[in-house]
């Protein structure tokens, strides 16, 4: 069974955008949610990796704090780490993205994107 997820974030910095050594382009970034618990604000971090034409669409149009949708499958891996205990790592693989915050869009009009939080884009 796959686990496929759907999430809506800002970067947390800009994506880094690198090839591997098989020549394929690859780029990571991290993403910021919002989520109230208990009746507070609390932040999720979610990393995403892309590789080929959609890593260098995001590494080339993600700036930070820009909000973007990812979706993929969840990649999960775990090793042994130096000290001997079992690391795990969690990350969502890029199949479709959506850049919600164009560079032109955030610098386009003041005030016009003041509301786009509330609004949820599907």
């Amino acid at each position: 069974m796959l686990a496929q997820m759907t999430v809506i974030g800002r970067a947390c910095a800009d994506p880094k955008l690198i090839e591997t050594k098989t020549g394929t382009m690859m780029c990571r970034v991290r993403l910021a949610t919002n989520h109230t618990k208990r009746g507070e604000k609390v932040a999720s971090f979610w990393s995403v990796v892309a590789f080929g034409k959609r890593a260098e669409l995001l590494a080339g149009n993600l700036k930070k704090g820009a909000r973007v949708a990812v979706v993929g499958p969840v990649s999960i891996e775990e090793w042994t780490n130096k000290e001997g205990n079992v690391a795990t790592s969690v990350e969502i693989v890029c199949e479709q993205c959506t850049i919600l915050d164009w560079p032109e869009m955030r610098e386009s009009r003041p005030g016009e994107n003041e509301h786009a939080d509330d609004v949820i884009p599907f």
